[in-house]
């Protein structure tokens, strides 16, 4: 799946479900591997944001 339908896929899902996208980042790497969140440091900080912010 591309970005662009990555995003639309997003926006969809949070707005069906009453959500609020507070910040978008983005990075192409694979998820895959033990060590994937010191690959990816956008997750690591989308995770953080989600954290701050109590996200559900």
């Amino acid at each position: 799946m591309g970005i662009e339908a990555q995003r639309a896929a997003v926006a969809l899902f949070a707005e069906a479900e009453g959500m609020i996208i507070l910040q978008e980042l983005a990075e192409i790497e694979t998820g895959k591997g033990a060590d994937a969140l010191d690959r990816r440091p956008q997750l690591a900080a989308a995770l953080a944001l989600a954290r701050q912010a109590s996200a559900r």
